[in-house]
């Protein structure tokens, strides 16, 4: 039976194959085949601000999620200020992050910045003299003014900002940079010994430069009255008679102008009186003020003393007012000057 049911099967598809028919068999545990798909995965960004270190904003930037964000910030020094920016912070003045994360959201970063004061050195140029060590300080500094250098031979003035010595430092400076600042000197004169072979030699006496027979006094001109001979009418007069060491009206005027010299000259004896103070006053100045050795003026009693010492040549004026003889009071004012390359006063 089995067998019938078989060949029948058979036939019956030969059959309908025959006639154009066509069936199709499925099988259950045969494969299925489908066809190939793409799926695009859409990827999410978030924003990453950038802050300065006084929390204005630098940059905002889009930065895909896993992604690690990056800004590089730089930070110009100034005559001030030296800064140095260590990194990223996610508040304002929070800790350095070691390095930035990947993003998962949208973060803001601060810029951590150190900053120093600039520091500028100050150089001494001292020409010679004994060494003034160079410094370095922060900018803005005040400076006092360092030790003077010694120089052999010169006394130190000023501290000059040029090295024509044209511009003076004023003291405190304010350091805004580097700077080298250049000694001035005087050269040493000894202008007190000058001075002092000034002011020597000046107790003149004109009589001194008049013959004793000629001055005033001398026993060899004094006449006997009873022996003037006053009228020539009666007899004749010999030239021989007449004593040759005689003088006449004419010599004593030129005695009471003499006079009047030496009154004069007993008044420019008070030079030598002002002498030693003036040397005093004068050298005592020259040790407080090195820098200005080319006059100085001081007042002692009645008195007004200058003192001026240029080009070589030395000046001495003292103004003061005094009784003078028969004059009376007067102004009076003695210049006196040397030249010292050839000590010829006048």
């Amino acid at each position: 039976m089995k067998k019938i049911s078989f060949f029948v099967l058979i036939f019956v598809s030969i059959f309908l194959v025959g006639c154009g028919a066509v069936t199709t068999i499925k099988q259950t545990d045969s494969p299925t085949i489908n066809k190939s798909t793409t799926t695009t995965v859409e990827k999410v960004y978030h924003t990453a601000s950038y802050y300065d270190e006084k929390g204005q904003k630098l940059k905002d930037e889009k930065v895909a999620e896993g992604e690690v964000p990056s800004y590089t910030y730089s930070k110009e020094d100034t005559k001030e200020w030296d800064y140095t920016v260590l990194g990223w912070s996610t508040v304002k003045d929070g800790t350095v992050l070691s390095s930035l994360p990947p993003i998962t959201s949208d973060v803001s970063y601060y810029a951590i910045v150190q900053e120093k004061k600039m520091q500028y050195t100050i150089t001494f140029e001292v020409f010679g003299g004994s060494i003034v060590s160079s410094i370095k300080m922060d900018y803005g500094s005040s400076i006092s003014a360092p030790d003077s250098p010694t120089k052999e031979g010169y006394s130190f003035v000023v501290w000059c900002t040029s090295e024509e010595l044209s511009t003076v430092v004023e003291w405190p400076y304010t350091l805004a940079g580097d700077v080298t600042f250049y000694a001035s000197y005087n050269e040493k004169t000894d202008v007190s010994k000058y001075l002092e072979a000034l002011l020597k030699g000046y107790e003149l006496n004109p009589y001194s430069y008049i013959p004793e027979t000629m001055q005033e006094g001398s026993t060899a001109n004094l006449v006997n009255a009873g022996t003037i001979i006053t009228d020539y009418t009666k007899e004749s007069i010999s030239t021989s008679k007449i004593r040759g060491n005689g003088f006449g009206e004419q010599w004593h005027m030129i005695l009471e102008n003499l006079d009047q010299s030496k009154a004069f000259f007993n008044v420019l004896s008070v030079i030598e009186g002002l002498t030693t103070s003036s040397i005093t006053a004068f050298n005592n100045y020259l040790d407080s003020n090195p820098a200005d050795t080319s006059s100085y003026s001081f007042k002692t009693g009645v008195y007004s003393v200058t003192i001026k010492f240029k080009d070589n040549k030395i000046y001495y004026v003292l103004d003061y007012t005094a009784s003078i003889g028969s004059l009376g009071e007067q102004s009076i004012q003695i210049a006196l000057s040397m030249d010292i390359s050839t000590n010829k006063k006048k």
